[in-house]
């Protein structure tokens, strides 16, 4: 592990512990002064978002990710692991494009959601209210025969034609892992938020840390740079010492 390396960890944790769950995975991003174009990062596609956020953890972590995950079924907790290129969907040029729908004289016109637009979806609101919220936020323009519509005459039955074209143009934003029960075979896709996993791994790294900050500033009286600066095996043999 690289000099800095750790001490960059907890300024990142330092940078999102602020933030909402929704509003985080841009502001880790932020923080760590990833490139993303002119694009204001809340701004860019959720898809692309999440790309980055990959390369934030493979760099940060590795390539390894280990997960453990219950059975909806019989509850079993399943151990897992894999490579986070896994993870990673081959994008083309639509994923930054405008998505359009059209159904008979209708064309609907939309933007992929982005950070902005999920931090602003009410949690304790039901899934139809979250959709048309997330449509009004999306949805550039609505024409029917030459004349505009407002987003709230859409006909519903184009909302689930709209969401799969938003899905097929930002496909990284809504990764699956097919998973299967060892126990009792039950098969399912489980949804995987690199935004959510990448926060719980730099937030237990993050503790423990800074409980071996502070173990070693009350036994030694070093100052954190300096305890950060040790390699991993030389603070470890110094914590066994102080254990001891």
């Amino acid at each position: 592990m690289n000099t800095g390396h750790e001490a960059r960890l907890l300024e990142l944790w330092e940078a999102g512990l602020p933030a909402t769950p929704s509003w985080r995975p841009a502001r880790l991003l932020a923080a760590q002064g990833s490139g993303l174009g002119a694009v204001p990062i809340e701004q860019v596609p959720i898809g692309v978002r999440d790309a980055a956020l990959l390369d934030l953890r493979e760099d940060l972590f590795g390539s390894r990710l280990d997960c453990v995950v219950d059975c909806p079924q019989c509850r079993t907790s399943l151990e897992f692991g894999f490579d986070v290129g896994a993870l990673r969907v081959p994008t083309g040029t639509e994923s930054a494009s405008e998505v359009v729908v059209t159904q008979g004289a209708v064309t609907v016109h939309c933007r992929l959601p982005n950070t902005a637009d999920l931090a602003e979806l009410d949690a304790t609101a039901s899934s139809e209210e979250r959709v048309q919220r997330l449509l009004r936020r999306c949805v550039v323009a609505v024409d029917r025969g030459g004349q505009s519509l407002e987003t709230d005459h859409l006909p519903a039955s184009m909302i689930p034609s709209i969401g799969a074209a938003m899905a097929a143009a930002d496909p990284q934003a809504d990764v699956r892992l097919q998973l299967e029960c060892p126990d009792c075979g039950f098969q399912w896709p489980a949804a995987f938020d690199i935004g959510a996993f990448l926060w719980a791994e730099l937030s237990a790294r993050a503790a423990r840390l800074l409980r071996e900050v502070h173990e070693l500033a009350q036994a030694y009286g070093w100052s954190e740079r300096e305890i950060l600066s040790l390699t991993p095996l030389r603070r470890q043999t110094y914590l066994e010492m102080v254990r001891a």
